[in-house]
C-alpha cells in the first residue's frame, strides 16, 4: 500500500501549539521526515508530516490528522494525498 503525505495547518497556532500538534501526531504514528532513495532521512517542511506504507486509507488518515490537530484547541486545515513518489530540493538532512 502507499504512503501517505499530511500537512496540517494551526489557523493562528503558536509555536506551543505546533509543538503540542507534534506530540498528537507521533502518536497516530505520522512521521517529521521523509526517506530518500539511499536511505538518508530529512526533515519536512512545518505542519508536513508523513505516514509509512500501511493499510489504513486515507480518509482515516486524515480522521487521525484532525484527531490530532484538535488536541491544540486551534482551528486547523487538514490535507492528505496519497504516494510514494515525491522529489523534494533544500530540505534538512537529520
Amino acid at each position: 500500500m502507499a504512503g501517505f503525505t499530511i500537512r496540517v495547518e494551526l489557523h493562528y497556532g503558536t509555536e506551543q501549539d505546533y509543538e503540542k500538534l507534534h506530540g498528537a501526531m507521533a502518536v497516530y504514528g505520522f512521521l517529521r521526515t521523509i526517506v530518500s532513495d539511499d536511505g538518508a532521512k530529512y526533515k519536512l517542511p512545518p505542519g508536513e508530516y508523513r505516514s509509512p506504507s500501511s493499510s489504513s486509507n486515507y480518509t482515516t488518515v486524515c480522521k487521525n490528522a484532525s484527531a490530532a490537530a484538535a488536541t491544540t484547541g486551534c482551528k486547523f486545515a487538514v490535507f492528505v494525498t496519497m504516494g510514494d513518489t515525491c522529489t523534494w530540493d533544500g530540505l534538512d538532512k537529520v
